[in-house]
């Protein structure tokens, strides 16, 4: 995993062979937003094109785990399934909105958002792969309920 500074390359793509192909565009998000929206179709001018004639470099760095916590966590909830991945999302929402409430602060979001998952994971996590899509609403659900309770005791 890489961190790309100047978010032009928004996806990439490496195949058996070795060959990378990249989705590139300006540094904003209309097209990868158009092409998630319209997919396989695509949006004439969703974006503006680079502009290969500029001079320009892009770098790509190693992923510091300790300057982004919040991508572990993730992977973390993805490999564990079942309802951990919606009550990351659940959590994350509510963290958000919380900082950007002023309740919280940005660099305690992903310890929040880990303990909402703790407590889930303790709890009624469900790992079963023939989950419904009910049951994974109601872990978002429950994510959200949990972190506005914890917020509260926070205060």
């Amino acid at each position: 995993m890489v961190v790309h500074p100047q978010s032009v390359v928004h996806s990439m793509v490496e195949f058996v062979d070795g060959s990378t192909i990249a989705q590139a565009s300006p540094p904003d998000m209309h097209l990868p937003i158009a092409l998630g929206l319209t997919w396989p179709d695509r949006i004439p001018d969703a974006s503006t094109a680079c502009d290969w004639q500029e001079a320009t470099s892009w770098t790509f760095e190693p992923l510091d785990q300790e300057t982004f916590p919040a991508v572990a966590l993730a992977k973390r909830a993805g490999k564990l399934a079942g309802t951990a991945p919606a009550v990351l999302n659940g959590a994350n929402e509510v963290a958000v909105a919380a900082f950007l409430a002023g309740s919280l602060g940005f660099t305690e979001i992903v310890e929040f958002v880990a303990q909402v998952l703790e407590v889930h994971l303790e709890t009624n996590f469900v790992s079963d792969q023939s989950l419904t899509i009910e049951e994974v609403l109601q872990a978002a659900e429950w994510a959200q309920l949990y972190g506005q309770e914890l917020l509260e005791s926070r205060n």
